[in-house]
């Protein structure tokens, strides 16, 4: 039971491969529709392109193979790689050997496959030719579909019926796009690339009232969901589904208020256009929260005096509610929002912002306690982020406000925080003469609320405003005093105002040695024990800056980092030896606390890193022992997409020397080998970070070949890492 758990977690897999033919003189011969398993042959590319012409074909960069294929029947066929674990791109051609002439090319489709589509008369030859886009396309299989003639739910017109709660499959291979919108292209539509691609159509009956969820999942490509009011091409639009956590591609969207025998157009499509993607998956009807009491402007929760207070818009309605027409709140869209009266305590100014709200909130406040209440105040990013933040002065005890939090966008929902309180007060160490003193390695809690501007930058051309012209507004200093030598990051997660000067010395008289923008990310070598750096955070344009400063030892740091292998020796792989994994530190990787080098591989097999919180004696799987506890994670591309973190995909290929190197497009490493170690985690939820004492433990899974069974999987040694 342990393996399949281990085995399931990795979403590995070893499918049985033979041998293709990489010359399009003799190709392989396969039949009918189906899926064809391949394994690219370790040759360059043929350079075969089918003459061109303007269907685009070109000659494939890497490792391409060659099937001859005939159309069983007349129609339109859909040919797909979507299996494929590395880029692979699809040439069709009308013929059976080097004579063929170009018909099709694609080299989009889903993640990392194709999707091509030709529609031929019966027995039409066709060449198929795959290979990759940066290199060989790794083992996987090629489906070809047959479109069905018929699509009976393929417009609003003719929508398939359903009812009450359950699941219904669906496969959208060969729909139209309809454009179809519901009346309202900006609420079910995505007005500036085009119409919903590929969409059909249900309609949904209720049979119970209360609220639902109506969400697709399954689907391997970006698909949509959009529901109307209405039975057929009459309905109105109701709204746009957002991410579902049923897989990497869900979508879902939540509708309250349902009477029995309510009816419901539910459109699934997706926004790639041009590609005919092979699209099987679920359409689900399941009972939803109903939305929060406080979801309207006459329902508001009753909130008074300084604190924090919790809500969650994901569950609620658009009430539209803008105070009545008054500027400047009139016409704001606040999408799904949540309404707090709140009543003052005291007399004087209060603060009210979402400051620790992931969504990216906005808030208006109105004069009064229901929906008869008149704008006094709106914003959107006054914290300097995402998230609002008001100052509401003369106010008297027993005044009511009614507080709005809605999103930006439809998507901006989910769970925050309402924080009220007294104003921040100007911060103290708005000057160069009165930083804050801090020491050592840790996280620094940035809040510039209320700084003035300094216009400190001691005129070295190395700091801002001489390194680029552009000023640190509301900017604020700390005093920073080394406890250990060593080489020293000092970072932020990334924001496109953000602005870093530091100086070494003390106060006003130190000297500038550099400057970043956006994500700040420094390192300053060769530090020793008591030395004093100034340092200097601000923003690019006015506005306050709310994150938090990061400090750690990078090298050098006198026992800080502790290696140990474990596992020690892997494996053997089919080409003798094991790979090693091993650590270094590198002063030119500023962005990474370790650099891992894998060393000793199969030339060509690829391979991406694993992390886990602790490690074991080993359980066997494919051809190796993996020694890593559940959880872990992958640094894949996977993981990379859904995080918005690019240094998370540490895929990479062995070169003919056996050295671990990254491949194009995935996160940069040192001179391009080995993989750099994050401060981010790639676990769920995002926003997990290796701080200072943390041990983590990594392990490299690679492909391993052998000519029987087929391909397969290995594991190299483990590496310890005491931070």
């Amino acid at each position: 039971m342990r393996e399949r758990a281990l085995a399931a977690a990795l979403i590995l897999f070893a499918c049985p491969a033979f041998a293709q033919s990489d010359d399009c003189t003799s190709p392989d011969i396969i039949v009918g529709t189906g899926s064809f398993n391949f394994a690219p042959p370790t040759t360059t590319s043929s350079g075969f392109d089918g003459g061109g012409g303007p269907n685009g074909c070109v000659p494939l960069t890497a490792w391409d193979t060659f099937w001859s294929w005939n159309a069983p029947s007349a129609g339109t066929f859909v040919f797909s790689t979507c299996g494929v674990l590395s880029n692979s791109v699809i040439s069709l051609h009308s013929g059976s050997n080097c004579t063929a002439l170009c018909l099709e090319y694609s080299a989009t489709g889903c993640l990392a496959g194709s999707v091509a589509s030709v529609t031929l008369p019966a027995n039409e030859p066709v060449l198929i030719q795959i290979g990759g886009s940066i290199g060989p396309p790794g083992v996987g299989a090629l489906e070809i579909i047959a479109v069905p003639n018929a699509l009976a739910n393929d417009t609003c017109s003719s929508p398939e019926p359903i009812a009450g709660l359950g699941t219904w499959t669906y496969t959208r291979t060969g729909h139209t796009t309809t454009a179809f919108d519901g009346g309202n292209p900006a609420g079910c539509s995505q007005a500036s690339s085009g119409p919903m691609e590929r969409d059909l159509f249900f309609v949904w009956t209720a049979t119970a009232a209360g609220s639902r969820r109506f969400k697709t999942c399954g689907e391997e490509t970006t698909p949509v969901i959009s529901v109307h009011l209405g039975a057929d091409c009459a309905a109105t639009c109701v709204g746009t589904g957002s991410n579902d956590s049923c897989s990497t591609s869900g979508r879902s969207f939540v509708v309250h208020g349902i009477q029995p025998g309510d009816s419901y157009l539910v459109q699934v499509g997706d926004w790639i256009p041009g590609a005919v993607v092979p699209t099987d998956g679920e359409l689900t009807v399941e009972t939803a929260l109903p939305p929060p009491p406080n979801d309207s402007c006459a329902t508001p929760e009753a909130i008074s005096g300084a604190g924090s207070f919790g809500f969650d818009s994901s569950i609620s309605t658009p009430s539209g509610f803008d105070g009545n027409g008054g500027a400047p709140c009139a016409g704001v869209d606040h999408n799904r929002d949540v309404f707090f009266v709140w009543t003052a305590t005291a007399d004087g100014p209060w603060q009210f912002d979402t400051i620790g709200t992931t969504a990216n909130a906005r808030m208006a406040a109105y004069d009064g306690s229901d929906c008869a209440a008149l704008c006094l105040d709106f914003d959107e990013d006054g914290s300097g982020g995402t998230a609002p933040l008001l100052v509401l002065n003369g106010l008297l005890t027993g005044d009511t406000v009614l507080i709005q939090i809605g999103g930006w966008d439809a998507a901006s929902v989910g769970p925050g925080v309402l924080n009220v309180g007294p104003p921040v007060p100007v911060p103290q160490n708005s000057t160069c003469d009165t930083a804050e003193p801090i020491a050592g390695p840790g996280m620094i809690p940035i809040h510039s609320i209320g700084a003035a501007t300094s216009g400190f930058d001691t005129g070295d051309p190395l700091c801002l405003p001489g390194n680029s012209g552009l000023t640190l507004q509301n900017d604020l200093f700390y005093q920073w005093t080394a406890t250990n030598a060593g080489d020293h990051r000092f970072s932020m997660p990334s924001n496109a105002t953000t602005a870093f000067n530091i100086y070494v010395g003390a106060g006003c008289n130190a000297t500038c040695i550099g400057s970043s923008l956006g994500m700040v990310d420094f390192l300053v070598q060769s530090v020793d024990v008591g030395d004093t750096f100034l340092i200097q955070l601000g923003t690019l344009i006015p506005g306050p800056l709310v994150s938090d400063l990061s400090i750690t030892c990078a090298s050098n740091c006198g026992g800080t980092a502790d290696f140990e292998l474990l596992c020690d020796p892997a494996n053997a792989h089919f080409q003798g030896g094991y790979v090693t994994l091993g650590p270094s530190y590198d002063a030119s990787t500023l962005m990474f606390p370790l650099h891992l080098d894998a060393a000793n591989g199969p030339a060509s097999a690829f391979g991406f890193v694993l992390v886990s919180a602790g490690a074991n004696s080993g359980s066997v799987l494919f051809n190796g022992v993996l020694c890593l506890d559940l959880p872990m994670g992958r640094y894949n591309s996977q993981i990379a997409g859904n995080q918005g973190l690019n240094q998370l995909d540490s895929l990479g290929q062995f070169d003919a020397n056996g050295d671990f190197r990254n491949i194009s497009g995935t996160a940069p490493s040192t001179a391009g080998y080995g993989f750099d170690v994050p401060l981010e985690l790639p676990f769920t939820p995002p926003g997990q970070t290796i701080v200072p004492g943390d041990t983590w433990y990594f392990q490299l899974w690679y492909r391993d070949q052998v000519v029987t069974p087929g391909d397969t999987a290995n594991f190299s040694n483990v590496l310890k890492a005491t931070f």
